[in-house]
């Protein structure tokens, strides 16, 4: 920990953090963030398939998720999600509803699933209800996708006495102006040219990946891209180097022809692992910190396997999405290769040209969540944009420690939440979180299973010469060779400008830094004294020499 960051001069400063906050289960807590951590827990499950959205979007419009004091005071127990008496008991009296209950139980404890008091407060538990109505008490048939299906839908099932038309264009404009773009990433299309999908329907998937593409910016430095197209053989279109900007790929896909033949998926999806995610074809090293994501388009049925090939590709460190089309996918081989949970990255439409409508901004919002991978001893450019938010995760060796440095080199409101289960930790949900100023900050986090895990941070500036110390050691639970999670949200009115570098190791932190760091300190301190003194000194002199 012997970094620095040098000025007029040194401060140390022991920063205090909070620890362990989960504002899913604290009655009344409100905020898109507490909505995002609930829906998050509930898809970690795996026990509801993918909503398109369909949650968030009836607790903004119901509750403004929860920041709507008149509806709130209104029906204090029906919480963000406004159960009413009447999804209570719908919900209570279904069989299968019980069923899944009593399997969320295991995860969620008794205080969640437990809907006998007919008080939903506690937002996880609205959250759930809410769920268990939508998919498995009224609907008999596939989930409401688009905003206009989910907002008559609503009108009908959920709230009587709203309108649809309200519904509709409140959630889009609301998703219209917060709308997140992914700034950096290798990002491949892998796309199904077989026979049984037709030379219609393959136009629907190309115009498709034309659309989504048009929702990042394509460049050398931003998103890289490329397109693979597969059938009982591959045909490899174009790599992550062969285009800089979105009109270039447009061309490409534009003139991609139609093969026909069988469907190999899995043979698809290997070609892409070894070939198109490699350095030779454009992709950059993980310490450019770009996320890696593929796609995966398919109508039916694969004729080889695709468990090894998704399996490889995902330990590689890419996010793989797959969407199925058509009447001859099978959602279990859809499951078997996206990335887990299901319901957020595994998706199934019964149209090709629903996909353009439905899939396009639900698979940009995920793909603006999916983390980096952070490798050890490495410096790793961030910049986030201000009002946005930067995932990474890094790994932790087994009853070591790891240490995150930061070095900032704009001013910028920046705080940075971590988490050891959350993928997307925020302000509703971590295990403890910092402010970042300009300089160097560095955070030691512990691995292990008891309370001695802990975590400290140091940060030093050059705001002035003294010394403070505030702050203490925590515990944040078992982590032990688990991914630790990191989100950097960027406020104020500009980007962050920062490199991070996570180094691991198998010793554990025992609190030797804070003494090096304090006697570098004093050093420092000495240093100026007598440089200071010097100065002094010599001032003296000259004065006395003068006068003489």
């Amino acid at each position: 920990m012997s970094h620095f960051f040098v000025g007029m001069t040194l401060a140390y400063t022991f920063i205090c953090c909070r620890a362990q906050t989960d504002l899913t289960l604290v009655p009344g807590s409100s905020g898109e963030d507490v909505v995002d951590a609930c829906i998050q827990k509930l898809s970690a499950i795996s026990l509801f398939t993918n909503d398109y959205g369909f949650l968030k979007r009836i607790a903004l419009f119901e509750s403004k998720f929860g920041s709507n004091s008149t509806v709130i005071n209104a029906n204090p127990t029906g919480g963000i999600w406004q159960i009413t008496t009447a999804i209570s008991q719908a919900i209570s009296s279904g069989t299968t509803s019980q069923a899944i209950l009593d399997q969320a139980r295991l995860s969620l404890g008794n205080d969640v699933t437990n809907f006998a008091d007919g008080d939903f407060s506690i937002p996880l538990k609205s959250a759930l209800a809410a769920r268990l109505y939508v998919e498995y008490i009224q609907l008999t048939q596939i989930s409401p996708a688009t905003v206009y299906e989910q907002a008559i839908w609503w009108s009908q099932y959920y709230n009587l006495n709203g309108q649809s038309k309200y519904f509709q264009t409140t959630v889009t404009n609301y998703e219209y102006t917060n709308k997140c773009s992914v700034s950096k990433a290798d990002f491949y299309f892998l796309m199904d040219g077989s026979g049984s999908i037709t030379s219609q329907n393959f136009k629907q998937s190309l115009k498709f990946i034309d659309q989504l593409a048009s929702e990042i910016s394509i460049s050398s430095k931003q998103v890289r891209t490329g397109l693979t197209v597969y059938s009982d053989r591959v045909y490899p279109i174009s790599q992550f180097d062969q285009h800089q900007s979105n009109g270039a790929f447009r061309v490409i896909v534009t003139f991609t022809p139609y093969p026909d033949g069988g469907t190999n998926t899995g043979e698809g999806i290997e070609f892409v692992r070894t070939t198109m995610f490699n350095t030779s074809t454009g992709m950059r090293p993980l310490a450019d910190g770009a996320q890696r994501i593929l796609l995966v388009l398919t109508d039916g049925k694969s004729q080889d396997n695709v468990v090894a090939p998704s399996t490889a590709i995902k330990e590689d460190g890419v996010t793989v999405f797959c969407v199925g089309v058509g009447s001859g996918y099978v959602q279990d081989e859809i499951y078997a290769i996206a990335s887990d949970p299901d319901s957020a990255y595994a998706f199934g439409l019964s149209q090709f040209d629903q996909m353009v409508e439905i899939l396009k901004d639900r698979i940009s919002v995920q793909a603006c969540k999916i983390p980096a991978l952070v490798p050890d001893d490495t410096e790793v450019p961030i910049l986030v944009e201000s009002g946005h938010t930067h995932y990474f995760e890094v790994q932790m060796p087994t009853n070591g420690s790891i240490e995150l440095n930061y070095t900032v080199t704009t001013v910028s409101t920046t705080t940075v939440y971590v988490s050891s289960s959350t993928t997307n930790p925020n302000s509703a949900i971590h295990d403890f979180y910092f402010n970042l100023q300009p300089g160097v900050t560095v955070v030691a986090i512990n691995s292990g299973e008891t309370a001695t895990s802990a975590v400290e941070l140091f940060n030093y500036t050059s705001t002035g010469p003294s010394l403070s110390l505030n702050g203490s050691i925590f515990a944040i639970g078992n982590i032990e060779t688990n991914p630790v999670y990191v989100a950097v949200e960027a406020g104020g009115d500009q980007p962050l400008e920062a490199t991070v570098k996570s180094t691991g190791s198998n010793t554990r932190y025992t609190g030797e830094a804070e003494q090096k760091i304090e006697a570098f300190a004093w050093i420092t301190v000495f240093i100026l004294f007598s440089l200071l003194t010097s100065a002094l000194l010599f001032r003296l002199y000259r004065l006395y020499t003068k006068q003489r």
